[in-house]
């Protein structure tokens, strides 16, 4: 069944709804329970086997990551990791910690010449002489 959207002329808001052909029913709007609704067109979806998604996400990755921007890396991975977070086992992660974390670890991110937390200085015991 198809299902259509709607913007009520009374407050704006965008209204979805799943239309039966054997029902006749006057559709209302859901915030303001006006009946004055005009049908505007709207996205479609079609399902994608998980070797499209894939593909179709390395092929954004290719178009869009700039490799030597780490913030570019990190959108990246913000945008697959709420892509596939549905899949994981477990489900609740918190991608903004996932995404940190992953960086970190790959050195995503920091200065030339930064030093990593626990890390000394080379020259550090130098002035100690």
């Amino acid at each position: 069944m198809p299902i259509y959207e709607y913007i009520c002329k009374n407050c704006g808001s965008k209204n979805s709804f799943l239309i039966y052909p054997w029902e006749n029913e006057v559709l209302k709007c859901k915030k303001c329970s006006s009946d004055e609704l005009e049908r505007i067109i709207s996205r479609f979806a079609r399902l994608r086997s998980d070797e499209e998604r894939v593909e179709s996400t390395v092929e954004d990755a290719m178009r869009s990551v700039d490799i030597n921007d780490p913030e570019s890396i990190k959108k990246w991975m913000k945008k697959t990791l709420k892509e596939y977070s549905g899949e994981i086992e477990g489900g609740d992660i918190d991608i903004d910690e996932v995404v940190e974390s992953l960086s970190e670890e790959m050195g995503i991110g920091k200065k030339e010449g930064e030093k990593e937390e626990g890390e000394e200085s080379s020259d550090a015991g130098a002035d100690n002489e």
